[in-house]
């Protein structure tokens, strides 16, 4: 039930109300006593009217103006009265109502420091506990490295200044090798005093060895990426290359299956190398230390075209071969052991992050709804600003 004031008809508690119809009645009381003293006058007035004189009237009317005059002391005594008492009592409840306002902003503002507070702490648990994993993750793959190394150093010691580049991280994404633009880049990283020179847009790339400022040999590369078997015409295409730049070595680059009898990996026809990816960049820095070793003998042309087809012929043997497809393979492996662990990781912080972030809202949701029923708008403006969260450290969307 709605409760209003009879003098302003403002909405008033039910006790407020009751206190000012107790007044209001006691007014009305009083002004229906006067009302009937005065009905009875005029009743009386009325049959002596014929014998009152002009006194008698005279007397009548001083007699009204008087009943006037108190009816109306009555009514602004009394209606001062209950102005006072109503102005009193929504004194006394504004004062309560601040109080109670200042109260929830206080309880509100300690609980909101609170849980910033311990939701920055979690948050920063949370971060060292990623940062000692990513730690130990790092550690164990050098640790594999490590192990890797030490397996080719007792079966080539030259396979293992190039096993010391895998290790520094050259292959985190085998077949990017087979983008033109990310070998290209490797060559020049790994060799920044050789040249090297692209033929246009999926065309071949000529490696210049240089020493001492001299160039002493050239490798031809050609780059096929694949999603079928292994073509013949990429290999062609290679010979091709290494003829019309007179190349001392061919290689063909590729993700293709071998053909029927050749080993994965790696495998040699018509003079050109065929080599998986994983391994290109070992195979590389063993031709061109042989290249360099054979300059630096001054020999014959006529010998050193000899030497030449000799390293063909030792990379083709049994030993070089199991090296060479154990770095392949080895690489791979490692690669893809590394990836499903930080994938699985990655996937527990994602949804650890959206738990927590769903925690926040629906905490600031809770909050947000108490004080719009607890507070009218104007002071609802006076409460501090929202306080932001700590943003989610973002996650990739996919390992490559």
């Amino acid at each position: 039930m709605i409760y209003r004031c009879p003098l302003c008809k403002q909405e008033v508690s039910k006790q407020l109300y009751e206190k000012i119809t107790g007044i209001w009645e006691a007014k009305d009381k009083l002004l229906r006593q006067l009302k009937e003293k005065e009905e009875k006058l005029k009743k009386s007035f009325e049959k002596q009217k014929k014998t009152i004189t002009y006194n008698a009237q005279k007397k009548y009317n001083l007699l009204l103006k008087k009943l006037e005059e108190e009816r109306k002391i009555i009514e602004d005594k009394y209606t001062n009265k209950l102005t006072k008492v109503v102005e009193r009592i929504k004194k006394n409840e504004k004062h309560k109502f601040e109080q109670l306002k200042n109260e929830l902003r206080k309880k509100f503002q300690f609980d909101l420091k609170n849980i910033v507070k311990n939701k920055r702490e979690e948050l920063k648990r949370k971060e060292e506990l990623m940062k000692n994993r990513y730690l130990q993750l790092n550690k164990q793959f050098i640790s594999m490295q490590k192990r890797n190394k030490e397996e080719i150093e007792k079966k080539d010691k030259k396979i293992q200044s190039l096993q010391e580049q895998l290790n520094k991280g050259q292959t985190p994404q085998v077949l990017g090798l087979l983008e033109e633009a990310r070998f290209v880049k490797e060559l020049k990283d790994a060799y920044p005093n050789d040249k090297i020179v692209h033929h246009g847009k999926k065309g071949d790339i000529s490696h210049f060895i240089i020493d001492k400022g001299k160039e002493v040999g050239l490798i031809v590369y050609e780059l096929k990426k694949v999603t079928s078997g292994f073509k013949k015409d990429h290999l062609k295409q290679t010979y091709d290359a290494k003829q019309q730049r007179k190349a001392d070595y061919g290689i063909l680059v590729t993700n293709a299956k071998p053909p029927r009898g050749e080993t994965f990996g790696f495998f040699v026809k018509n003079d050109i190398i065929i080599i998986h990816p994983a391994g290109v960049l070992a195979l590389i820095d063993i031709l061109r230390s042989h290249v360099i070793t054979i300059s630096r003998l001054k020999l014959s042309k006529e010998k050193r075209n000899k030497l030449i087809a000799n390293v063909l012929d030792y990379i083709q043997s049994r030993e070089f071969k199991n090296n060479i497809i154990g770095i392949i393979e080895d690489t791979i492996q490692v690669y893809e052991l590394l990836k499903d662990e930080i994938k699985s990781h990655m996937k527990n912080w994602k949804s650890r992050f959206e738990k927590y972030s769903e925690i926040n809202k629906k905490a600031e949701s809770i909050k947000d709804k108490a004080i719009e029923l607890l507070l009218e708008n104007k002071e609802r403006k006076l409460l501090p600003e929202k306080i932001k969260f700590l943003k989610p450290i973002e996650l990739p969307n996919k390992i490559e």
